[in-house]
C-alpha cells in the first residue's frame, strides 16, 4: 500500500514539474528555432560588413538590426515612401518574382494590422465553419473579395486566413459576410488562443 502511495505521489510530482518547466522549454525551443533561422538568413551579411566586426560572434545579426532601423528612420525623416512605392511597383512588374513579392508584402501588411499602404486593415476576428458544418474556427478578416469574381454575385465575400496553432501557415478561404460571426476579440487574443491551443483564454487566463 505504501509502495503504491509512493509511486502515486512520484508521479504527481513528475507531472506537476513536467508543467511548469514544459512552456519553459518549448518558449526555448521556439527562440533558439527563430534565432537559428535569422542567423543562417543574415550570415552571408558577414562578407560585406567592416573587417572590425568580423571577429565578433553574431555581429552580423547586431548588424542587420541597426541597418533595418537605420532605413526605417531614413524613410521616416526623410518621407522616402514614394520612392519606395515605385521600387516596389517595378518589383511587382517582374514576372513570376513580383507576383510572389506582392503576395508577401500584402501578407506582411495585413498581419500586422495595415494594409499594404500602410493604413489600419480591417483584421476583424470571426468564426467560421471549419472544417466542417456544426465545427468552427477563428479566421482573420484579411480583405474583401473582389466582387467580379464572387461565385455568387448577389452576395459579398470576406477573404479569410484561419492560422494553424503548430506553426505560421493556414487556411485562406473565402467566405460570404453572411457567413461570418463577428467577435469582440483583438488580433493578439485571437492568435494567442489559437497558438495556445485553447489552454489561455482570450481574457489571459489559463482554463483550469
Amino acid at each position: 500500500m505504501k509502495k503504491k502511495i509512493f509511486w502515486e505521489t512520484l508521479k504527481s510530482l513528475f507531472i506537476t514539474g513536467l508543467i511548469a518547466i514544459l512552456p519553459l522549454g518549448l518558449t526555448y525551443a521556439v527562440i533558439a528555432f527563430v534565432w537559428h533561422f535569422v542567423y543562417m538568413l543574415l550570415s552571408p551579411l558577414r562578407y560585406i560588413e567592416p573587417l572590425i566586426f568580423r571577429k565578433i560572434p553574431y555581429s552580423e545579426v547586431v548588424f542587420a538590426l541597426l541597418g533595418i532601423v537605420l532605413i526605417g528612420a531614413v524613410i521616416h525623416l526623410f518621407d522616402f515612401k514614394r520612392i519606395i512605392e515605385m521600387i516596389e511597383q517595378k518589383i511587382e512588374n517582374l514576372p513570376l518574382f513580383g507576383q510572389v513579392y506582392s503576395g508577401a508584402r500584402k501578407l506582411v501588411h495585413a498581419l500586422g494590422g495595415h494594409d499594404a499602404k500602410g493604413k489600419e486593415s480591417m483584421q476583424k476576428i470571426v468564426f467560421v465553419e471549419f472544417p466542417k458544418a456544426g465545427q468552427y474556427a477563428l479566421g482573420l478578416v484579411m480583405n474583401t473579395f473582389a466582387q467580379q469574381y464572387a461565385p455568387d454575385k448577389a452576395k459579398e465575400y470576406y477573404n479569410v486566413f484561419v492560422p494553424m496553432p503548430n506553426s505560421v501557415h493556414g487556411f485562406f478561404l473565402i467566405v460570404a459576410t453572411d457567413a461570418c460571426i463577428e467577435t469582440a476579440m483583438t488580433r493578439q487574443e485571437a492568435m494567442t488562443l489559437i497558438f495556445s491551443g485553447g489552454i489561455i483564454s482570450p481574457d489571459g487566463r489559463k482554463k483550469e
